[in-house]
């Protein structure tokens, strides 16, 4: 039931209960009033309730007046539902009857937004998390910061440290937010340390390269993590580059080796490989220079052999001439002298 609808069809005014002056105005914030009564009239006047729309009117946050609209639920003469920024509101007078409607349509988890919203801690959590995100907390959002605090028990530390880590990753759906928080909770995560530890395993651009390590069981130590980071965020290498430069490695010094690793992504790094396609380009350079240098060698080679061969023949010309006929005649002539001057000397 809802008084409040058609009163505009009657009367050009809002009108406040008796009760809601002496019992709630008169210890509410202000600021939470000034809310009240300018809803209530839109409400009246049926008009749609944007949470943007109301916050530029009344020149307030729009986290400030949800603040104000959980604090009158809290107190039980509204109920209200937000549908991104739209809000759907439901007025209550002191009529017992909508006293327990209000409690049949607030269930536990609206109870505990409301409750919860309240204490300065989780109030700190919600600009927090605005901060990050860039945007008003919607009622569902906070709900889903409040059961990771209530429900699994997550400090405040650590959820500012799951809300950094998932911006930082570019997830600000806090779906994405809730599901990760509830994974580090059944994962045991409650220090800074065990979430240091944990990221470092679960990292997707470290797990890739341990991988094409072929390491899945640890995390990196702290020598690998530092040639990790610098390979990523002081050169710029792609995982997939990186990736290359690993099973490079591998295949061939056959054993896990990031400093060997490092020099192949420094040699790219000075040839300004970005892709794998780039490596390939240069792989195709090496292999032409590599093929040039082959023919060069074969090509001095093939020299040297020709000109070892001119020298053994020069060096053997005078051992392989061809002899002559004897001269007989000249001989026959050499032995009768002989003979003759052997005669003239024995006598």
């Amino acid at each position: 039931m809802n008084e409040f609808k058609n009163i505009n069809n009657y009367f050009s005014f809002v009108p406040l209960y008796n009760f809601f002056i002496e019992k709630y105005m008169i210890k509410a914030n202000p600021s939470f009033v000034i809310v009240y009564i300018y809803i209530l009239k839109m409400f009246i006047n049926n008009d749609d309730i944007y949470l943007d729309n109301v916050s530029n009117k009344l020149n307030m946050l729009a986290s400030d007046v949800i603040k104000a609209l959980d604090y009158w639920q809290y107190e039980k003469i509204i109920s209200y539902k937000q549908v991104e920024n739209k809000v759907e509101i439901t007025f209550f007078s002191k009529k017992q009857e909508n006293i327990n409607e209000i409690s049949n349509n607030i269930n536990t988890k609206e109870d505990k937004v409301t409750i919860y919203s309240q204490k300065d801690e989780i109030q700190k959590l919600f600009r927090l998390a605005e901060k990050k995100l860039a945007k008003t907390l919607s009622y569902q959002d906070r709900h889903t910061l409040i059961s990771l605090y209530e429900d699994y028990g997550m400090s405040m530390e650590i959820l500012a440290v799951l809300l950094t880590y998932c911006v930082e990753n570019g997830k600000n759906n806090f779906r994405y937010i809730g599901k990760v928080g509830i994974d580090w909770c059944e994962n045991n995560i409650d220090s800074l340390e065990k979430v240091e530890a944990y990221l470092k395993t679960t990292n997707e651009d470290y797990r890739t390269i341990m991988k094409a390590f072929g390491i899945s069981n640890r995390a990196p130590i702290k020598k690998e993590e530092d040639f990790i980071k610098k390979w990523i965020l002081e050169y710029k290498m792609t995982i997939p580059v990186v990736q290359e430069a690993c099973t490079r490695t591998i295949l061939q010094t056959g054993q896990v080796s990031f400093d060997y690793a490092n020099k192949i992504i420094e040699n790219w790094k000075e040839s300004n490989i970005k892709t794998l396609d780039d490596i390939k380009k240069l792989d195709d350079q090496f292999e032409n220079s590599r093929k040039a240098k082959e023919e060069i060698k074969k090509s001095v080679s093939m020299q040297k052999t020709y000109k070892n061969n001119i020298n053994y023949y020069n060096k053997n010309k005078f051992v392989n001439y061809s002899q002559k006929e004897p001269d007989y005649e000249l001989l026959r002539k050499l032995e009768i002298m002989a003979l003759k001057e052997g005669i003239d000397d024995n006598d």
